[in-house]
Order: C-alpha cells, then structure tokens, then sequence
C-alpha cells in the first residue's frame, strides 16, 4: 500500500513538473522572435533548373505572422485583424515562405509552405514541389505551395511524389488543413483542393511569365 501510493505521488510531481514546462513553453512562444539583421536578409532570384529557391517567413512554432517588407528590407509582424495568426490558436506547423518573383523591380511572393525542421527567418532554402492547395478564404481564392527541402538530410518526409504524400502522410496532410482553415477564425476558409507538384511547377512557371509581361 505504502509502494502504491509513494509510486502515485512520484507519477503526479512528474506530471505537474510536465505540465509547468509545457506552460512556460507556452509564454515563450508569445515573446516577439529574434529576426535577423536587415543587412542579412537577401531574397534569391527565381530560377528553373528544378531546384527553387524560397524565403522564409515565419519558422513553424511561432506564434506571431511575419512578412517580409520589400520596401524596407525589413520585417513586419502582421496584427489578427491584418492577416496575422489568432492570438488564442496553434503556432506555425510548418514554416512559412514565399517564392520570389520580380515585375517591374517589384517582388511578388507566390506563398510556399515547407515542410522541413523549424528554420530561421531570412533563411533561404532549395526546395522540390510537392503540390499546391487551393482554397477560398473570404471568398478570395489563394493558391499556395507545399516544398519539401530539396536536401535529403534537411527532409523530415521522405516523398518524391503528392501521391506518395496523401498516402503515407495523409495525417499531417489533415492536420495542416484543419489548422489552415481556422487559424483566423471558424468559417473563414472553404473549398480546400489539392494539385500534385506538375501542377505547382506550372502555376510557378505561369506566375514568372505573368511578371514579364
């Protein structure tokens, strides 16, 4: 008796001790993220020799959404009410980072979504299409990548091919669409579909000619 109840009292102090980290884990993650230099930061030039390059935003596990400012060469911290994340939801599950394209000395970004380790932001990264979601969020239709990195020791899925992504991770696929559609509130998003990586190659190539125009 005396065992049972020294072994209960062990399994509550561990449980409370996990429950005190995951707290403090918790506040970490609401203070402002270091960001680098703006002397650091250096958006890469779209190329087509099926290694693209993208630049990070904001790495997953953040809680506050970060956008690079051409303007400035800086970057912003988007409030809610802008685009940002909601204050009471989930951190980044996924880093986010947009393809380069340049149109009249004006960058573009085509939104990428990486699936890889937690990165910083400034970094850029060569990546492999994976495919593209499209979805309608306030009735406005969006179309967003989804990368791997294309160095196999950075990769935390190892998948050469959407289809092999909807059948051995079509867990995390459901999960990043169940965060996707309510990280800025419920009923924000319909219409999720999904195109494999020939048809995100092309809607790359489509966005590049459209800048040259």
């Amino acid at each position: 008796m005396i065992v049972t109840v020294l072994h209960k009292t062990n399994l509550l102090y561990i449980l409370m001790i996990a429950g005190l980290l995951l707290v403090s884990k918790g506040c970490a993650g609401n203070e402002p993220p270091e960001t680098p230099d703006s002397r650091s930061l250096m958006v890469p030039h779209l190329r087509f020799d099926s290694l693209y390059q993208v630049f990070v935003e904001t790495p997953a596990g953040d809680m506050l959404t970060l956008t690079y400012n051409a303007k400035t060469n800086q970057m912003d911290t988007l409030a809610e009410q802008e685009g940002g994340l909601r204050k009471d939801y989930l951190p980044y599950p996924v880093n986010s980072c947009f393809f380069p394209v340049m149109k009249n000395d004006s960058l573009i970004k085509v939104p990428a979504w990486l699936i890889a380790a937690r990165l910083t932001t400034g970094d850029t990264l060569a990546v492999k299409m994976l495919g593209v979601i499209e979805y309608r969020e306030k009735a406005v239709l969006r179309r967003e990548c989804l990368v791997v990195p294309a160095d196999p020791v950075l990769q935390t899925i190892k998948v050469e091919q959407f289809k092999d992504f909807i059948i051995q991770y079509d867990d995390i696929k459901f999960m990043f669409e169940t965060w996707l559609k309510n990280r800025h509130g419920l009923g924000q998003v319909s219409q999720i579909n999904w195109n494999d990586e020939e048809y995100a190659t092309k809607y790359l190539e489509f966005m590049s000619n459209q800048s040259q125009q």
